[in-house]
């Protein structure tokens, strides 16, 4: 540990092991993990700094988050400006203050975080934070529903609210429309292109070529984009349009109970219970969503849109083809020309599944440059290990992508 800032290199860990084939293979390993390795975590670096204020900040689905504003202080490799507080209970519990000087730590080495706050360095001076009863961005009034800890804009019309859930829409989990990133979603918002998510499937290509920076390729290469996205399933759909607590994995879970948007949409309490993986709070919020008329008008402008998510599913998905039904993969580094996420969906398509981690019923180890600890403990359990052009041979994708 009195090592680690000499290294050349950030490391936020060790693994230990055995130095020994013999003693190691005699040890063997459990379902989840090696008996003769074990993993050592860092405790996360720490630094001190000063909350020089907390704003709210409002999400896409109203949520309003108090984010604060520190003294810039450099931690480990980079200078933290800012860090979400979650909610007024998290401040409350901590009791974090506009002023106080707190310790601040990364969460799993990437995220800021407050850890404590330092008593001992007030001076009387600082002040308590009071979430707004209006929306900061529109004026909106706030309001906390019983039983929740968010405190949310409750206006549909909220700029913030529908900037965040189209720069969701578009996103890559979503309906991903490569190249309308933040800027150009502020644009066409701006220019009262765009109303919602609902208006980007009638957009006036022409007006957008003679806007100031566009022109006619930046134009039609958009409207590629746009009209290409429009054969997205049902679960991209599902993630795409925001329901409050749906996101790509529950979207996949509907997906496949229902087979059918329609279903989903007029789906009861205990229906959507029926799901594994959907609880009796998160079917409240699909039918509360679904029964909202400002939702409906959004969703009939995607559906006149001829998106394919509307579409039933003719049969039982993971069938396409069927040859990977019942397999097990790990995906470990990096498939040139392919996210994680498209090697997952391949896959899922195929009827196969994707888990975090080796076990003993892993059936195959996708192999990608730079590949991590997965690839040792493949070889130690036996898993078939796919690598090369043998991936795309498996997986059915072309190596150009």
């Amino acid at each position: 540990l009195d090592k680690r800032d000499t290294l050349d290199y950030e490391v936020d860990g060790l693994v230990i092991k055995l130095n020994d084939l013999a003693l190691s293979s005699e040890l063997g390993s459990t379902a989840k993990a090696p008996r003769w390795a074990i993993a050592f975590k860092f405790p996360p670096r720490e630094a001190t700094t000063k909350v020089l204020d907390i704003r709210p900040s409002v999400g896409r689905t109203g949520v309003i988050t108090p984010v604060a504003t520190f003294e810039p202080i450099f931690l480990d490799g980079s200078t933290i400006t800012h860090a979400s507080l979650y909610n007024m209970d998290e401040i409350v519990r901590k009791d974090i203050r506009i002023g106080d000087h707190v310790i601040i730590a990364k969460g799993g080495d990437v995220i800021p975080k407050v850890i404590k706050v330092i008593i001992e360095r007030r001076d009387g001076s600082e002040k308590r934070f009071e979430m707004p009863q209006t929306c900061p961005i529109c004026g909106g009034p706030v309001e906390q529903k019983e039983g929740e800890v968010d405190y949310r804009c409750s206006s549909k019309d909220c700029l913030a609210v529908v900037q965040r859930r189209v720069e969701h829409f578009v996103s890559r989990n979503a309906i991903d429309i490569e190249g309308l990133g933040t800027k150009i979603v502020e644009r066409l918002l701006a220019e009262g292109l765009i109303y919602d998510v609902g208006d980007l499937y009638s957009l006036d290509y022409d007006v957008i070529a003679n806007l100031e920076g566009f022109g006619e390729r930046s134009a039609e290469n958009l409207k590629a984009e746009i009209e290409g996205s429009r054969d997205r399933p049902l679960n991209k759909l599902l993630n795409a349009i925001s329901i409050p607590g749906v996101g790509s994995e529950a979207a996949k879970l509907l997906e496949e109970h229902f087979l059918s948007f329609d279903k989903v949409a007029n789906a009861s309490v205990d229906e959507l219970v029926e799901v594994k993986g959907i609880g009796p709070k998160m079917a409240e919020s699909i039918i509360e969503f679904f029964n909202d008329e400002h939702e409906r008008e959004i969703i009939t402008k995607l559906r006149n849109a001829a998106l394919q998510g509307f579409m039933v599913i003719e049969k039982p998905l993971n069938n396409n083809s069927g040859k990977l039904d019942g397999k097990t993969f790990v995906i470990t580094g990096s498939v040139e020309g392919y996210s994680r996420d498209d090697l997952k969906a391949r896959i899922e398509e195929l009827g196969g599944k994707v888990v975090g981690s080796v076990s003993a019923k892993t059936s195959y180890l996708i192999l990608g440059e730079n590949p991590g600890s997965k690839f040792a403990k493949a070889q130690k359990a036996g898993t078939h290990i796919v690598e090369g052009k043998k991936i795309f041979e498996l997986l059915e994708l072309p190596e150009e992508h």
